[in-house]
């Protein structure tokens, strides 16, 4: 005789996803600018995929008037997450257009601005 069981398995889906912001070190030049690269990384710690990925970065909240900061060389990612190439911190504020992460997947977006820490003209 042979007997059969089913067995259902419920799985709960969990999606959590980290994010850490760092910065190298700053270069300073003699005319008061100061260049530095900053890495944002996402990593998966839940366990279920992610799709479709935004981080957001409004540059202006950390660099605020009367401060001038210009992006340069735009932006650089890993893995398979896609790069908003329109980003520039104040109008554009989505750093990706997508991507996804596998539960454990950590991948990356980085950045350069050059920041001049004097005051415009006039103020």
């Amino acid at each position: 005789n042979t007997t059969t069981a089913t067995v259902i398995v419920t799985v709960n889906s969990s999606p959590v996803l980290g994010l850490a912001k760092s910065a190298s070190a700053v270069a300073v030049d003699a005319n008061g600018i100061n260049t530095v690269t900053y890495t944002i990384t996402a990593e998966n710690l839940g366990n279920i995929e992610l799709n479709n990925l935004n981080i957001t970065d409004n540059l202006r909240v950390t660099f605020p008037d009367p401060l001038e900061f210009n992006l340069i060389g735009g932006l650089t990612t890993t893995g398979n997450l896609i790069a908003n190439n329109s980003f520039n911190g104040i109008s554009v504020i989505n750093l990706l257009n997508g991507g996804s992460l596998i539960p454990g997947e950590r991948q990356s977006v980085s950045f350069t601005l050059q920041i001049n820490t004097k005051k415009k003209n006039g103020t």
